[in-house]
């Protein structure tokens, strides 16, 4: 029987191990993914809506649910399609980019339930006449750091197109169920029973990761990040220097 002819289907391997590790942490944000996009220039914060709002519709991965019964975790797409859209102006604030940034880990820090939240928040910050921020949250069972550049090809084509008059582009993301249905019925073939006995003979005779601890930790519920800048000049110098260098062996 086809997965497309039922209301709820399973979870791929990938969303399968997201949800246990989220069941056993539910209030931790860490499996909540974002990007933001600064963007140079006037736009038109109407067309970028619609833009926005024609994707996401786009989009099967945003509008799931998830519920586990007796046979395991199942989802299901949702027939309210919400699109938590925001435009936010900040123009007045003393420093806009920092007012953004802090508005964007308040928000990458709040957990988001599988079972009843929507998986997405999609937010335009502007800074000045012609500086804007765009930001997008999803939760990774949805979606992997990929899909981000591809939702944003989207979003620009869309937003060229409504603001340009021409014809819009057909739009060319795949179905949830598609996914799925592929990935079951390559666990029904010889070749997902090939690539298993490889890889557990692969690592069989590898000894258990070390740890001082007695258990193992949870997952953290946040992340260290630390930028850095490089002066092209110095980029430049070094590359001179290491072109020159020659290596010898004996």
């Amino acid at each position: 029987m086809s997965i497309q002819s039922v209301d709820s289907f399973p979870l791929t391997g990938a969303q399968s191990g997201i949800w246990y590790a989220q069941q056993l942490d539910p209030a931790n944000p860490i499996f909540n993914t974002a990007e933001y996009i600064e963007i140079k220039g006037p736009i038109d914060p109407i067309h970028f809506e619609a833009a926005i709002r024609k994707t996401v519709l786009e989009t099967d991965s945003l509008y799931m649910r998830f519920i586990e019964d007796t046979d395991g975790p199942k989802q299901w797409m949702t027939s309210k399609k919400e699109i938590p859209f925001q435009y936010v102006n900040l123009q007045n604030e003393k420093q806009p980019i920092d007012a953004a940034k802090a508005w964007m880990k308040a928000d990458l820090s709040t957990p988001v339930s599988l079972e009843k939240d929507v998986l997405f928040r999609e937010v335009l910050f502007q800074l000045a006449d012609d500086r804007f921020i765009w930001y997008q949250r999803i939760h990774h069972i949805a979606i992997d750091g990929f899909a981000f550049s591809l939702i944003a090809r989207r979003v620009a084509e869309v937003y060229s197109a409504l603001s340009n008059g021409t014809p819009m582009p057909p739009q060319t993301f795949g179905s949830l169920h598609d996914v799925v249905q592929e990935e079951s019925t390559y666990r029904q073939s010889n070749r997902y029973e090939a690539d298993r006995a490889f890889w557990k003979n692969r690592f069989a005779d590898q000894p258990e990761v070390v740890s001082l601890a007695e258990l193992a930790p949870r997952t953290s519920d946040h992340f260290i990040r630390k930028t850095a800048g490089f002066v092209a000049e110095k980029v430049k110098q070094n590359e001179k220097k290491c072109s020159s260098l020659r290596w010898y062996v004996a």
